[in-house]
């Protein structure tokens, strides 16, 4: 099977909350987006689907790479054990 494309992609980095972490003492720092969002949610059910959101851009590049009709004509049926 073909080895995958490189993607790029420009994004704006926005704004980052910077933090000691209490235990460690080191400097942490994340999205502000992020932050909020963990910080502002009810359960552990929405802190799951907070961490595990995918960005549409990155979503859009992964379904027109992997699904490029060059690539599913040129897998064999080894390729699908």
């Amino acid at each position: 099977m073909k080895a995958l494309d490189h993607v790029s992609f420009n994004v704006e980095k926005g704004e980052f909350i910077e933090w000691t972490c209490k235990k460690t003492g080191k400097k942490k720092r994340q999205a502000k987006w992020f932050f909020e969002a963990l910080k502002n949610a009810k359960s552990s059910e929405e802190r799951s689907i907070i961490r595990s959101k995918t960005f549409p851009g990155i979503s859009k590049a992964m379904a027109e790479q992997w699904t490029n009709e060059d690539r599913l004509n040129n897998l064999g049926d080894d390729d699908c054990e």
